[in-house]
């Protein structure tokens, strides 16, 4: 990941920024570590396999949380 510019926080304390990755599954990934103290402007195409990582994400435990649940 290569930081190509940053700017001065926004009143709400949100900092722009452009990130530069090699990968866009790179990018996903080192993003998805920050939670949700990122947000995504562009590209929409990120933006999208952001979610559908996510959702597998609570795909996979809303199911195994389920069965932990049923077992106690």
């Amino acid at each position: 990941m290569r930081i190509l510019d940053a700017g001065q926080p926004d009143p709400t304390g949100w900092i722009p920024a452009t990130l530069r990755f090699d990968t866009e599954q790179e990018a996903a990934e080192t993003i998805l570590g920050f939670h949700n103290q990122i947000r995504i402007l562009s590209p929409t195409s990120l933006r999208e396999k952001i979610k559908k990582m996510a959702q597998a994400v609570l795909d996979l435990y809303g199911k195994e949380c389920e069965k932990v649940d049923e077992r106690e």
